[in-house]
């Protein structure tokens, strides 16, 4: 996805490191606002919700973020629009936390949990 969309951000155990087993993709700040949670995240996978019956493919989590990019005509005009809402919003969204790495497929803590 790195080739196609450069500055797309892919990080792994954002918020709570030390809790294995939950996986979510999203996006943040973009999209129609009642997909939206409370911290502006539409999800394309969540397997701590009931609803979310099997992994996305690649290519389902690729073509979702197409689908966003011809929304808002280039990806330029949507990486503008999320970083927006994330200046505006990031005193109340949830941070990273100090374990968090930059691709899922690494563990954070090296295999020593």
């Amino acid at each position: 996805m790195k080739e196609v969309f450069p500055d797309v951000e892919i990080i792994g155990n954002y918020e709570v490191p030390k809790i294995f087993g939950i996986f979510q993709v999203y996006m943040q700040g973009v999209g129609p606002l009642h997909q939206q949670d409370n911290q502006g995240r539409i999800f394309f996978h969540d397997n701590s919700s009931k609803t979310s019956k099997k992994f996305p493919l690649a290519k389902e989590i690729f073509d979702n973020v197409v689908h966003f990019v011809i929304a808002y005509g280039n990806c330029g005009k949507m990486g503008k629009a999320q970083d927006k809402y994330l200046e505006k919003y990031k005193k109340v969204l949830a941070v990273a936390g100090p374990d968090a790495h930059g691709h899922p497929a690494e563990d954070p803590m090296d295999g020593d949990f």
